[in-house]
């Protein structure tokens, strides 16, 4: 067990290194117990930065980025023509590399 102990110099009191590694051992154990669901924010000179998403949130996004991805490619191929050849045609031209 760490001890935690505090030093008294001239009124002010100091935070010793032994208080500092529990107080992070006490976060990492309450962010491994607790799921947020909000996205954290983070935040350098005052402008956002990056975010904090759980897991399954990004996941999520990713998918759904993909989606789109898919329906812009085929609203594309829609909008192109369709041209029908006949089998023999296709099978002339198509030489299998196998």
């Amino acid at each position: 067990m760490i001890k935690c102990e505090r030093v008294r110099f001239s009124k002010k009191t100091v935070t010793t290194i032994n208080q500092i590694n529990k107080i992070k051992d006490i976060k990492v154990a309450s962010t491994r117990k607790v799921k947020k669901k909000n996205p954290e924010i983070v935040f350098r000179d005052g402008k956002p930065v990056a975010v904090i998403l759980n897991i399954e949130e990004y996941q999520e996004i990713l998918e759904q980025l993909e989606d789109i991805e898919d329906l812009k490619v085929l609203e594309k191929m829609r909008k192109k023509p369709v041209k029908f050849r006949r089998l023999e045609e296709f099978l002339k031209e198509y030489s299998p590399s196998v």
